[in-house]
């Protein structure tokens, strides 16, 4: 019997988060290859319950970042996934022009909006509240994250920062309108789509926030997410299809 393809494709800006999070979904017991391009993934699809595609798009020029990570879903989309997913650094690392917000907005062209995005990494204390991005009680902007050379995220309001690299505004669904329950979120997040919104962007105060953008998204063909939002997406979309990962093998 041919093995199924994955149920969700996963594309990380770099390799490291790509190989974090498939260590969380092996250690599941889902088996979840991470392949290194868009090359590698066309000429041998994925069949396990969830895949990575690694890029270098965090870097990477935005035009270069598009056609990489485009070609990369490409692959994926051919080799049979159910669900997409763009995997983002915890501490949501990008420019103002990119590249986070122009992936999104293809993201939401080609699978429909609106695409729900959630950075943020509670396990560790990467939380984001009324947008803006907390490490353990501290501001991102007052973090040592202000000395990063490349991508020093100076505004701590991602909401706002990703709406600079991005076709339209993007609105936020705060922590206090998803911990009032599902229908409350669901009536938040209709009214930001009546406001025209494609792209909107999600608190991750705690770990209720992540398992609520799980439940939010739970129709939706594709995602923007650091490691919480990733990891809790996999888990639910492939549910079904534990113990498929075998033993790993020590290198």
């Amino acid at each position: 019997m041919t093995p199924a393809a994955p149920a969700v494709g996963f594309v990380s800006d770099d390799l490291t988060g790509g190989l974090l999070v498939a260590s969380y979904f092996e250690e599941a017991g889902l088996a979840c290859p991470v392949i290194l391009g868009a090359e590698a993934a066309a000429a041998e699809p994925p069949r396990a319950p969830l895949a990575v595609v690694a890029t270098r798009a965090r870097l990477a020029p935005v035009a270069q970042a598009l056609e990489e990570t485009g070609r990369a879903f490409d692959a994926l989309e051919a080799a049979g996934c159910a669900a997409f997913g763009y995997k983002v650094c915890g501490t949501f690392d990008c420019t103002e022009e990119g590249n986070i917000g122009p992936v999104a907005d293809r993201l939401a062209d080609r699978f429909g909006a609106p695409l729900l995005i959630q950075p943020g990494y509670t396990e560790f204390g990467l939380t984001v509240h009324w947008g803006h991005m907390f490490y353990r009680g501290v501001l991102l902007s007052e973090s040592d994250k202000r000395f990063d050379p490349v991508t020093p995220m100076p505004d701590p309001n991602l909401a706002r920062f990703l709406s600079r690299s991005t076709r339209a505004p993007v609105p936020l669904l705060s922590h206090f309108e998803m911990a009032g329950g599902e229908a409350a979120a669901r009536a938040a997040l209709a009214a930001r789509v009546a406001e025209g919104a494609r792209l909107v962007m999600l608190d991750a105060s705690d770990d209720g926030d992540v398992a609520m953008a799980v439940r939010l998204a739970a129709g939706a063909r594709a995602m923007v997410g650091s490691d919480s939002f990733v990891i809790a997406f996999g888990l639910a979309r492939a549910a079904g299809r534990e113990g498929e990962a075998p033993p790993p093998r020590h290198v």
